[in-house]
């Protein structure tokens, strides 16, 4: 089998095959526990602290004197921070190293959690969860373009389920947690306990990333964003195939948390048959997570994302013809099963995309793609039940769903390509 070119910077476009083309040999022993304390850990205590802050933040901000709208606002202000800081914290990534960005993101975070609950008033909360959102970035970043750097391709599918699965279990746990917190101690609490976290987080990676292997620095240039306009030309392909999909599926996925209630109480549930259904879903989640992993590395990224499209925006095409508890359960569990088989789906494509040893510029924007999918989500729905009603805004998110799948279809190759056999090594014949 020949061998596909690679560009200039070693970039792999979206029309390649990956597998054939790693810059360096990847180890044959590698294990997936071997994540447990650099990967797994430090992303499951994070996702707890932020966890902790879900049923906190609008009620903070409220009790700061904010309307519900500007409440609203303070809860999305993090996401806007992470969109806005995407792009930039990728050339950092790869000015600094990972390690270097990994310490400076979880410090941030630390800091800004005590300094936003001690907040006095609702402008100073907001600019701080603004700023948070710029170290979640810088955080999330440099961890994924270590998983992009280290882990073979053969096994990124699972390491990278497994690692949404973490976040996805942290995010269970977290407003268990911070809801309690909050209603016994009092709402700055939560805020501190996202601190305790990161500290923690922050030891781990002092003491076990000291001696990972670090991928070679770029120095410096005047013009930051011309290096980004030139990763967004170099990779224009798989943005506009790949990471159109994964916007899609990052709509799609935040759309069923704003619509599921939101429908609930539109046909008289209350709010604990609401939440129940909604926990249930979640567990069904993480039922799916690692199956995920195993399907991705089994048959490809298109076998997991490319369902979970159909599934979501099925289940939120007829959420409208729900009328009881019942049947909002069953639409729940359907977008549950649809978000599992998904889990880590984003992140493998986006590692697989990468250019080895210099992820971190095209991760940036990569995740500024998918982030802005989940960011515009609520929006989309508001402005589409505003003028029409909440059942049809399901139906026009359903089908952007549908359209990132046919993108997925029709126009993208895809990036796993079993090309070495038990007893061979990658690319014998």
């Amino acid at each position: 089998m020949s061998r596909p070119e690679q560009g200039s910077r070693g970039a792999v476009q979206a029309g390649a095959a990956p597998a054939e083309i790693e810059s360096a040999p990847q180890p044959r022993t590698f294990r997936i526990r071997s994540l447990f304390w650099t990967v797994y850990a430090p992303s499951f205590l994070l996702s707890i602290g932020t966890g902790a802050l879900v049923p906190i933040v609008p009620l903070f901000a409220r009790d700061l004197g904010a309307s519900v709208g500007l409440a609203a606002f303070a809860v999305g202000a993090r996401e806007v921070g992470t969109v806005l800081f995407d792009m930039p914290v990728g050339t950092l990534v790869t000015r600094f190293g990972r390690r270097q960005t990994m310490i400076a993101g979880t410090f941030a975070i630390l800091v800004l959690s005590i300094l936003t609950g001690l907040s006095t008033s609702i402008e100073q909360f907001i600019a701080l969860r603004f700023l948070l959102g710029g170290a979640m970035a810088l955080w999330s970043i440099s961890r994924h373009t270590y998983i992009a750097d280290t882990v073979p391709i053969q096994h990124r599918g699972q390491a990278l389920s497994l690692f949404g699965g973490m976040g996805r279990l942290g995010s269970f746990i977290g407003p268990i947690i911070g809801g309690y917190v909050g209603e016994h101690i009092g709402l700055g609490a939560p805020f501190f306990i996202q601190s305790a976290f990161a500290f923690v987080t922050l030891g781990l990676v002092f003491a076990l990333m000291r001696d990972a292997p670090e991928q070679k620095r770029v120095k410096a240039t005047r013009n930051v964003y011309a290096r980004i306009g030139q990763t967004v030309a170099g990779h224009r392909h798989a943005f506009l195939t790949a990471g159109v999909a994964a916007m899609a599926l990052q709509l799609v996925r935040n759309a069923r948390q704003v619509i599921i209630p939101l429908w609930g109480s539109e046909i008289g549930l209350g709010a604990g048959e609401i939440g129940l259904a909604i926990g249930i879903a979640a567990a069904v989640d993480m039922a799916f997570f690692y199956p995920a992993g195993l399907l991705m590395d089994r048959f490809g990224r298109k076998f997991a994302m490319v369902p979970s499209l159909f599934i979501i925006s099925g289940a939120l095409a007829v959420l409208g013809l729900t009328s009881n508890f019942w049947e909002l359960l069953g639409v729940a569990v359907l977008s549950g099963i649809g978000n599992g088989l998904s889990s880590g789906v984003v992140l493998t494509l986006g590692a697989d995309l990468a250019p080895r040893g210099s992820a971190g510029e095209f991760l940036g924007v990569w995740r500024f793609f998918t982030d802005t999918g989940g960011m515009v989500s609520p929006f989309a729905i508001g402005a589409v039940a505003s003028t029409l009603s909440l059942a049809t805004s399901g139906g026009v998110v359903a089908g952007m769903g549908v359209f990132g799948a046919g993108v997925m279809i029709v126009f993208f190759k895809e990036t796993l390509r079993k090309t070495y056999r038990t007893g061979a090594a990658p690319g014998a014949p």
